[in-house]
């Protein structure tokens, strides 16, 4: 970060602790509503995804895994059309294709991870750790050590699943998807 001084330039986070780099892909960087947005490594645990950055530490986070564990989605192409990111991203399942960010009272996108459980109420399962609300978009992949169980009524606002997961809904709960 810097204020254009010598004295006002400085890390603002070590988003891949250690010696190694961050390897943050220079020519992928957009901005929208006084955020950054921008690939990054994040380790041996999570490679290059999308990150975003308020400029402060507690603010510079991962906004998803897209490809969880070492493979890393790659982004890149950030482009801000509206109040929406639309990027390109690489899985496994799909290979490379385009990926959509809503910025406006942005969703948070959560992947399933099911690392602990099956329990999608279990923030430990998603990654970055929350549980899915009504401003959440949710990919499901496949490969995942177990696949979602609602157990509670719950809102989303989009899920997306790859061929082969799945998502079971417990007894008489309630799960809607709002868009």
């Amino acid at each position: 970060m810097s204020d254009g001084t010598t004295d006002g330039t400085f890390l603002l986070k070590d988003i891949n602790p250690g010696s190694g780099s961050s390897s943050v892909c220079t020519p992928y960087f957009t901005s929208f509503s006084n955020k950054l947005y921008f690939a990054a490594s994040g380790g041996t645990t999570i490679n290059t995804e999308l990150y975003q950055s308020d400029g402060t530490a507690d603010g510079t986070t991962l906004v998803a895994d897209i490809t969880p564990g070492s493979g890393g989605s790659f982004p890149e192409q950030l482009v801000i059309l509206g109040d929406k990111l639309l990027f390109f991203a690489t899985t496994q399942e799909y290979g490379m294709e385009i990926w959509k960010l809503n910025l406006s009272s942005s969703p948070a996108l959560l992947t399933w991870t099911g690392n602990v459980s099956t329990t999608w109420e279990d923030p430990k399962n998603w990654n970055p750790l929350a549980i899915p609300g009504t401003k959440t978009e949710v990919v499901i992949p496949t490969g995942r050590p177990g696949y979602p169980v609602v157990n509670n009524n719950t809102s989303i606002t989009k899920i997306s699943c790859a061929p082969g997961s799945s998502v079971q809904v417990a007894g008489e709960v309630i799960f809607v998807v709002l868009q």
